[in-house]
């Protein structure tokens, strides 16, 4: 289920545009009016808003004025999650770039063209979520196996360096190019953004995490893990291409 946000400083013509959404769509959860700018950012800072309704030219704060501040603060959930519903064409020119919004529609139109774009909006938004659930479920089942595999090498869960590397293994495992990349080049920076920390730390912490294994199943045991007895060091590596490996005979 969808919520929407009507931004119209126009009561009447809010409360006929929501009315006939609501009518046409049953996807349409809850729908919020806006009568000026302020309340509209309001809202949208509050609520889990899925599409905005945007007039541009109403009090405080103008629709493009909002758009700057979603875009400053890189809501980027609203890609494309805005229908731009103007009587200023002047106004809307200067927004029909922007890539938060789906599509504009003068007020000279008839409103039934209104819910034909909130349909189009609805449609691509909930195939979006679908498309998450699906991905969060196979994120789930793939970190399992990932996670299953460095227990039997003797990885603390609990270590940091041991997330890092699950982490880093399930982007590889994802990744077609996957065999040409680099760790420190091309995934550690990943995880680094994503933990709020440096690549430095990243590599130190699966390091750290990797050189603990021997100590907890011995080094014959580790060893064996890897299908034949190894001279080498055991390397993050080495970890990850087997793992790899491994998961993808499962396939």
């Amino acid at each position: 289920m969808l919520n929407m946000l009507v931004v119209e400083d126009n009561i009447y013509f809010s409360k006929i545009l929501i009315n006939k959404i609501v009518q046409a769509n049953k996807q349409i959860r809850l729908s919020m009016i806006a009568t000026d700018g302020e309340e509209a950012l309001d809202i949208i800072e509050k609520e889990k808003i899925d599409i905005i309704l945007l007039d541009l030219n109403i009090p405080k704060y103008n629709g493009i004025q909002i758009l700057e501040f979603l875009e400053k603060n890189k809501k980027e959930k609203y890609t494309k999650s805005i229908i731009v519903v103007s009587g200023e064409m002047d106004m809307i020119e200067k927004v029909i770039n922007n890539t938060l919004v789906h599509s504009y529609i003068s007020k000279t139109q008839i409103i039934d063209e209104v819910v034909e774009k909130v349909n189009e909006v609805s449609k691509e938004k909930m195939f979006y979520c679908e498309e998450q659930k699906k991905l969060k479920e196979k994120r789930k089942i793939i970190m399992k196996k990932i996670y299953r595999e460095l227990i039997a090498l003797g990885y603390n869960i609990k270590h940091i360096g041991t997330s890092y590397l699950s982490d880093s293994i399930y982007l590889l495992y994802f990744t077609s190019k996957g065999k040409n990349m680099k760790l420190e080049k091309d995934i550690y920076p990943i995880i680094a953004k994503n933990n709020n920390t440096t690549i430095s730390t990243v590599k130190c912490d699966i390091i750290r995490a990797t050189n603990q294994i021997e100590k907890v199943n011995g080094q014959r045991k580790t060893k064996e893990y890897f299908g034949h007895f190894i001279d080498k060091k055991i390397s993050p590596k080495l970890v990850i291409n087997t793992i790899l490996r491994k998961l993808n005979q499962e396939i």
